[in-house]
């Protein structure tokens, strides 16, 4: 097979992934290995306050503002290579029935976007041993999110 010929094709779909993830930078320094909740988490999202829990079946800390209008979550795991396995096996299946999201690898990092049934947008990353996902009630809550979380923004 001639890979001239897949050029267009892999470009056209980088474009397209891009695209559906609304301009979104993850490419942020990540956490130290040892950082804090209260060093990762923002402390208020337009004067809300976060409330803790566990993460659940790959581990680490959801803060949620707002019952549930906004929430973020941090999981850390060893190794990079960790994260990305968790990441393929507990996050692309979560996004697989969103009636629309994007998942894959892009240079060489997990990303998933999309919208659940309910209209909730979710985001989530794969940053050095940290998997992150940011998920608003729609797109206002969404964008709150992002304007406050250090290791996303808009391009």
């Amino acid at each position: 097979m001639n890979k001239k010929k897949w050029m267009p094709l892999g470009a056209g779909f980088v474009a397209v992934f891009l695209a559906s993830c609304g301009g979104l930078n993850t490419d942020f320094p990540a956490p130290g290995e040892n950082a804090k909740p209260e060093e990762i988490f923002p402390a208020d999202i337009k004067g809300l306050k976060p409330e803790y829990s566990p993460a659940g079946d790959i581990g680490g800390m959801v803060a949620t503002y707002g019952k549930g209008k906004i929430a973020i979550r941090v999981s850390r795991l060893k190794t990079n290579n960790e994260a990305n396995v968790a990441f393929e096996k507990a996050i692309v299946p979560a996004f697989k029935d969103f009636p629309t999201k994007v998942t894959g690898k892009i240079n060489g990092k997990w990303r998933a976007s999309g919208k659940d049934g309910f209209g909730k947008k979710h985001y989530a990353w794969v940053n050095h041993i940290y998997i992150f996902m940011v998920t608003g009630e729609n797109e206002e809550m969404f964008d709150l999110a992002v304007d406050k979380f250090p290791y996303i923004s808009k391009d």
